[in-house]
């Protein structure tokens, strides 16, 4: 049980799971099951009938849960406490209801022959295949999506592949993978390297970042991660102060490297996520305590400091990208639920967020990079891009100009004007038509 306890404990999102983490809720529970005894209390206890009762829906909650919880998701992008028990009553009511009038008669011989039983479930799964075999020969149906939906599919960044890869280390279900395994793409073999290292909203630049080293006729690596800084301090989770260990050994590998640093950088030193103070407040972030976000901030600006100061002293080159204004909504929520509905260009809403919310949220954060200092440092403000001035807002879409789509993070316009940005700093060329 001890396995089992400290999983649930310890365990955080960015430990890498599932991976060999997982192993440890596995093995507790093999234990568990191969040595507990019928005399012991713990063994009693689940073996009451209401836990045997969970157990025996407990693959009809797990199948359930995932339309509801995403359907659900569709109409209520940020859940509050009564949407997610509606959610939860619903999964638990077609649970009892399909192990009762499904799971049941199934296994029930008498009732049902196994000539019966092969006949329905392949003739399900017969469906199935055929329906998911022409979705996927047809590329799916995109004439079933309207106008917006088409604009949204259009807008969203490229993940950069390697081999059929994702190069970008964990975040929406997707693997999580240590340093070492990084995409390294060497297209010239004495040429030096452009590093991209980041969180995910250094993810999101990777795919015009990786454009623009080749068109420069420079190798690339992208060292990027879901939720993790890279930065070297000892409150992060145990994959991203792996990655933090492993990324200066493959610096040194890579002398004179130009590194490309982006993350989000406000949520790690205010510790709460963003509100924006127009009714849009970030979910999934909840506040830490002041004493807290006292003992933590120093920390987080410290090690700011010494990891990129690290860098420029190891002779790199950094550009630091600023960081992008946040929204505290979805963008592309909001443009495909809108009411009434966008049938056509002129009825896009010009979606902006304000310039003095960000100017605060970002004060630390703008303080820690600002003191940095190098020959070899340069620097974009993202927040440039997007702003107007005379509005005291910054643009998250303008017409058919998506800048960000989800969770405050820019779409592949968004994501080329930027690298276009540090294309400039770094004197190299653009491309003709102005962007990457």
């Amino acid at each position: 049980m001890a396995g089992i306890l400290i999983s649930l404990v310890w365990v955080e999102y960015s430990d890498g799971h599932p991976g060999w983490i997982t192993l440890l809720p596995v093995f507790g529970t093999v234990l568990f099951i191969g040595f507990a005894s019928p005399a012991n209390a713990l063994v009693r206890l689940l073996s009451a009938r209401f836990f045997v009762g969970v157990g025996l829906i407990s693959y009809a909650l797990y199948l359930w849960h995932y339309p509801i919880f995403a359907f659900g998701r569709m109409f209520t992008w940020h859940p509050g406490l009564s949407e997610k028990a509606l959610w939860i009553v619903l999964t638990v009511g077609l649970a009892l209801s399909s192990y009762w009038l499904v799971e049941k008669p199934l296994r029930n011989r008498r009732r049902v022959s196994w000539r019966t039983y092969f006949a329905v479930t392949g003739g399900a799964h017969g469906v199935i295949l055929l329906a998911n075999g022409a979705w996927i020969l047809g590329g799916g149906y995109p004439d079933r999506a309207d106008y917006v939906h088409r604009l949204i599919k259009d807008s969203q960044h490229v993940d950069l592949m390697q081999d059929g890869r994702r190069c970008h280390s964990g975040g929406l279900n997707q693997p999580y993978f240590n340093v070492d395994d990084s995409c390294e793409f060497t297209h010239f073999p004495d040429a030096s390297y452009l590093m991209l290292v980041g969180d995910s909203h250094a993810g999101n630049l990777a795919h015009s970042a990786y454009r623009l080293a080749r068109e420069s006729g420079l190798n690339f690596i992208q060292v990027t991660q879901a939720g993790c800084s890279h930065l070297l301090y000892q409150t992060q989770g145990g994959l991203c102060r792996s990655r933090a260990k492993r990324l200066r050994q493959l610096l040194k590998k890579h002398p004179n490297s130009t590194i490309v640093y982006s993350a989000r950088l406000p949520l790690y030193l205010e510790m709460v996520g963003f509100d924006g103070g127009e009714g849009f407040c970030e979910a999934g972030y909840p506040a830490a305590w002041a004493e807290e976000v006292a003992e933590h901030q120093p920390v987080v600006r410290q090690s700011i400091l010494s990891t990129v100061q690290g860098w420029l002293d190891s002779g790199h080159n950094v550009v630091l990208v600023y960081p992008v204004p946040e929204q505290g909504f979805h963008a592309s929520y909001m443009l495909a639920h809108q009411r009434p509905p966008i049938l056509e260009e002129a009825d896009l809403p010009l979606l902006s967020t304000s310039m003095a919310v960000f100017k605060a949220r970002t004060a630390s954060s703008y303080a820690a990079l600002d003191e940095l200092q190098g020959q070899n440092l340069s620097r974009v403000y993202p927040e440039k891009l997007f702003c107007r001035e005379a509005t005291g807002r910054y643009l998250v879409t303008e017409g058919e100009r998506l800048y960000f789509l989800v969770d405050n993070h820019v779409a592949r316009l968004g994501a080329e004007m930027i690298m276009s940005e540090v294309s400039k700093v770094l004197g190299l060329e653009v491309p003709p038509e102005g962007r990457l």
